[in-house]
C-alpha cells in the first residue's frame, strides 16, 4: 500500500512537472517567434506613430484623431509587442503630427501611408532606392528588373471590397542599430491587413528573421471587415554601402 502511494505520488508530481515545462516551453517559444518578427533593440524606448488623418479645432485646443484602420493595425499589434517584451509604454504612442524630434532615432512602429503620416512619408522617400515598392495611394506600385507590376483596390456599391496592404521592415535610416517597422494601405483596411499578415503570419517565412524586407499582401473587405490577409510580394532588401 504504502508502495503504491509513494508511486502513485511520484507519477502525480511527475506529471505535474512535465506539464509546467510543458507550458513554459510553449510561452519561450512563442516569445522567441513574436521578437524575431519584430527585432526591437530597446522596446522600453519604442515609439509608434499613428497617421492623423484628422484634425478638429475646438474652443480650447486641436484634437487629432487617426483613421479606423490604424487603429484595428494597433489593437492587432500590441498582444504580439507584450507577448515579445511584456510591458508597452502607451505614453509613447504619437499622433504623426505630433513633434517627435530625437525619438526618431529610436525602434519605430509606424502606422499608416505617406498621405497621412509625415513620419512614413519621410522613411519610404529615404529608402526609396532601396525598396522595390511605391505607395502612391490609392495604390501600390512594384518594380524589379524585368517589370512593373502596380496594384489596386478594387470597390463595391461604393466601398472597398479588397485592399492592399504594404509591409517594411527596415534598419532606422536616422539610427542603424534600431529598427522600423511600417504598416501601411492602399486604403485604411490596407493598413489592417498589414498588421494581421505581420503577426499570424511573418514568423512562419523563417528566411527573413535576420535581415530588412518589403512585402506586399492582399485582402478581402466585406462590411469593413478585414479579412485573412494573402501575401502577393516579398523581397529581402540589401541596404547599399555607401563609398567611404
Amino acid at each position: 500500500m504504502i508502495n503504491y502511494l509513494i508511486n502513485s505520488s511520484a507519477s502525480l508530481i511527475g506529471g505535474l512537472v512535465l506539464m509546467v515545462i510543458t507550458v513554459l516551453a510553449v510561452r519561450l517559444s512563442r516569445t522567441f517567434s513574436a521578437k524575431r518578427i519584430w527585432r526591437l533593440k530597446k522596446p522600453e524606448e519604442l515609439v509608434i506613430c499613428i497617421s492623423t488623418s484628422a484634425k478638429t479645432i475646438t474652443e480650447t485646443y486641436i484634437r487629432f484623431s487617426s483613421g479606423l484602420g490604424q487603429i484595428r493595425a494597433l489593437a492587432i499589434l500590441m498582444p504580439s509587442l507584450s507577448q515579445a517584451y511584456r510591458d508597452i509604454d502607451t505614453q509613447r504612442i504619437m499622433m504623426s503630427d505630433d513633434e517627435i524630434g530625437d525619438r526618431a532615432e529610436q525602434d519605430l512602429i509606424i502606422l499608416g501611408g505617406p498621405k497621412n503620416n509625415r513620419i512614413a512619408k519621410e522613411i519610404l522617400d529615404m529608402a526609396k532606392n532601396e525598396i522595390p515598392v511605391e505607395l502612391l495611394e490609392p495604390a501600390l506600385k512594384w518594380k524589379d528588373a524585368s517589370s512593373i507590376e502596380e496594384f489596386v483596390p478594387l470597390y463595391e456599391n461604393d466601398d472597398v471590397s479588397t485592399d492592399f496592404g504594404l509591409i517594411l521592415r527596415i534598419r532606422n535610416p536616422h539610427n542603424p542599430k534600431k529598427t522600423i517597422v511600417l504598416l501601411a494601405g492602399t486604403h485604411t483596411y490596407g493598413t489592417t491587413a498589414a498588421a494581421r499578415y505581420f503577426v499570424t503570419e511573418m514568423n512562419k517565412i523563417r528566411f527573413l528573421f535576420y535581415g530588412d524586407f518589403v512585402a506586399v499582401v492582399k485582402a478581402r473587405v466585406t462590411d469593413r471587415h478585414v479579412s485573412q490577409p494573402e501575401l502577393v510580394k516579398i523581397a529581402k532588401i540589401r541596404r547599399s554601402r555607401k563609398k567611404a
